[in-house]
């Protein structure tokens, strides 16, 4: 599945001349969480939309972490062990 988004990402990006616009496949792997689209007319839009504000809370307290010096190594185990 990440071949295929990365296949189709990088065939967006071919037509992309400027390189902070071009997009980027999300690594999962990472210490940060994606957030989640919320199309139109969803019902459970109020449901996704705190998800993601904790998700949004999670992805600052990992930055001043990593800003702070704790290694990726710890921050990575602590995303595992609690979420």
């Amino acid at each position: 599945m990440q071949e295929i988004k990365a296949f189709y990402t990088n065939l967006i990006n071919k037509g992309i001349a400027d390189p902070e616009h071009k997009l980027k496949v999300f690594d999962g792997e990472s210490v940060y969480l994606p957030t989640k689209k919320i199309g139109k007319n969803n019902p459970r839009a109020a449901e996704i939309e705190e998800d993601n504000t904790a998700r949004q809370e999670w992805n600052r307290t990992a930055d001043l972490a990593l800003v702070s010096g704790i290694e990726e190594v710890k921050i990575l185990a602590v995303k595992k062990e609690e979420i």
